[in-house]
């Protein structure tokens, strides 16, 4: 009995003993790994670029590479179909990057919708074909739950040299990249100059660093051409916020404006636009061109006070300039808006109504907003050729516009089929990159002379 009694306490100390060494090993899993997704944590990716950066230095690896991968309209998709399809989504994606990169590659998942990879010797020697591997294995669409999604990312990558090669300094390289790319229209990548010391958006102390914007007019208005579908002329255009920063170079709103809504600093932002699309107004009617109208983006912050109609000139609206508002920012205070776009319809500017159909559209106060376009979401045009759901949609949204005497503008158009299946369905008016990606005044200008001539 006591020779059994040893027996089972040596085996009762040996099994929790194995029961103790399982949980650190699942501890320091959980510490350094990605819940959701399984993969490389930031903290477990930061520790191995360090060691293979002491690597490098060491002349014991031949190579190293950093991308910095952030995923393109992920926002939307969590905005749209909820945070469990977004969460959906990541791992989805995450599993079709670690099936196309090579398996000595390190695939981490940052953060969010941020992830980045790390190569070393002979991966490290195409950054350019890693980050090209990665872009094709996006490219087609992802069946989710809720949805089937069109996804793309902008990847920033950077190589280290005899003269860079930490890990912060490599990171730092590989975000700034990153952004450009972003800046560049999404869905590509951007390599690197490592001579160059880039720094990333995340370094910037942003609320001062709009301030100063706005003060020194660093924020730039791009224009991308509307156009009537048949004959695909164009008779308008959106005007769109691109804010040139000295070290990070082009920043798309999608990085600043939603800082720049909990700062306040937004609606100086909207009345700063106003102001530089009422120049280009100007500029297109002394240059014979006074049928092209130019639209603004505004945010809810504009339209609950009316205050700063008062500062521009009441023709200036009736020259063409037009409001574009979301269905977010209508509903946030549902009278006020309406009274300040109904003041907006009197001085002759029209109001559109952007990315319909992705925000709280309801018929209950749809018909209390004045408007004149409606604007169908990118995402209904990108599956217009293939969804019956999407089709059935637009043909309704077009029955809508005939009925309440609206015009439809169809935006995202990319391809020749959606243009012709957008004609086949009665939608006038497009905008998208078939035509022209949004593009700096002067150049957007230039353009218009060989049509007018």
């Amino acid at each position: 009995q006591a020779l059994s009694a040893i027996i089972t306490t040596k085996y009762e100390s040996d099994r929790a003993l194995q029961d103790l060494q399982q949980s650190e090993s699942r501890l320091r899993h959980l510490a350094n790994h990605d819940s959701l997704c399984g993969l490389p944590n930031r903290h477990q990716f930061v520790t191995q670029l360090r060691l293979a950066a002491s690597r490098f230095e060491q002349g014991q690896s031949t190579g190293l590479c950093v991308l910095s991968l952030d995923l393109d309209r992920f926002k939307w998709v969590n905005d749209s179909y909820g945070h469990a399809t977004g969460d959906q989504l990541l791992v989805e994606v995450s599993q079709k990057m670690a099936e196309v990169l090579p398996k000595d590659v390190l695939l981490a998942r940052l953060g969010g919708d941020e992830f980045a990879v790390l190569a070393e010797n002979t991966a490290a020697e195409d950054p350019g074909a890693l980050c090209d591997s990665i872009l094709r294995c996006l490219t087609h669409r992802v069946s989710l739950v809720s949805a089937d999604v069109q996804i793309s990312a902008s990847i920033g990558a950077a190589s280290a040299t005899a003269e860079v090669f930490g890990a912060n300094s490599l990171m730092k390289l590989a975000d700034g990249a990153m952004y450009k790319a972003k800046a560049k229209g999404k869905g590509c990548f951007v390599l690197s100059c490592s001579q160059q010391t880039v720094s990333s958006l995340s370094d910037l102390n942003m609320e001062p660093a709009i301030a100063a914007a706005l003060e020194n007019e660093d924020f730039e208005v791009y224009l991308q051409p509307i156009v009537e579908l048949e004959g695909c002329q164009t008779v308008g255009f959106e005007s769109l916020v691109r804010w040139m920063h000295a070290q990070v170079g082009m920043i798309r709103p999608d990085l600043f404006i939603d800082f720049a809504e909990r700062s306040g600093q937004v609606r100086d932002i909207d009345l700063y636009m106003i102001g530089k699309v009422s120049g280009i107004v100007e500029q297109l009617q002394q240059g014979g061109q006074p049928e092209l109208f130019v639209s603004v983006n505004v945010s809810a912050s504009l339209l609950s006070r009316s205050d700063w109609l008062q500062s521009f000139d009441p023709k200036i609206f009736a020259k063409g300039l037009n409001i574009e508002v979301t269905e977010r920012a209508l509903v946030a205070d549902v009278s006020a808006a309406t009274e300040i776009l109904q003041a907006l319809q009197a001085r002759g500017s029209k109001v559109y109504v952007d990315d319909f159909g992705t925000g709280y559209s309801s018929l209950s106060y749809l018909h209390r907003l004045p408007f004149d376009v409606i604007k169908i979401d990118r995402s209904f045009v990108d599956s217009v050729t293939e969804s019956d759901k999407s089709r059935s949609l637009v043909e309704l949204l077009v029955s809508l516009g005939r009925t309440m005497g609206v015009e439809l503008v169809a935006e995202g158009i990319e391809t020749q089929s959606q243009l012709e299946m957008l004609r086949q369905l009665g939608v006038r008016y497009g905008q998208g990159y078939l035509f022209a990606r949004p593009m700096p005044v002067s150049e957007a200008l230039v353009q218009l002379k060989p049509t007018l001539s």
